[in-house]
């Protein structure tokens, strides 16, 4: 039989994922901490954040989510459209693909993000100044979404 190894996504990238989903699993906040390669050095840092996100998002099958990239160092690489273009890339219908995301960046990577519009599809997208504004934006996204 043939020899097979270990599965462990954490062993592509170096960056810490954590996340939060709210009471009633209609917000999904997914933070990561960390540095991202830059240009392909970064692949399995962006393939992580990715596949970590869906991971959740499958699970809670939230209205929104907040993706808080305050704490990444990122300044280029374009595997990270895959999670910037999450619901375009996962979405199973319409609906889904209608979905947003609230993204919070900082000084850190905000540079870097802003020079990847011009590749990103479509829209879906609010880019915040804080967590707490990302916060109010899903709650009204869920509030609408509920109406």
């Amino acid at each position: 039989m043939e020899q097979f190894k270990e599965s462990a996504l954490g062993a592509y990238s170096k960056i810490v994922a954590s996340f939060r989903v709210s009471d009633d699993n209609t917000i999904l906040v997914a933070k990561f901490n960390g540095s991202y390669g830059e240009g392909s050095a970064g692949n399995g840092d962006g393939l992580f954040i990715f596949s970590a996100l869906v991971s959740h998002y499958f699970v809670f099958e939230p209205v929104c989510v907040i993706l808080d990239l305050t704490e990444l160092n990122y300044t280029w690489g374009n595997t990270i459209t895959k999670t910037l273009n999450f619901f375009q890339e996962i979405g199973r219908d319409r609906e889904e693909k209608a979905k947003r995301m609230f993204i919070v960046v900082s000084d850190r990577n905000k540079d870097g993000v802003a020079r990847l519009e011009k590749v990103l599809q479509g829209t879906g997208r609010t880019y915040c100044k804080d967590d707490m504004e990302a916060l109010t934006l899903a709650k009204n996204d869920v509030a609408a979404y509920l109406a």
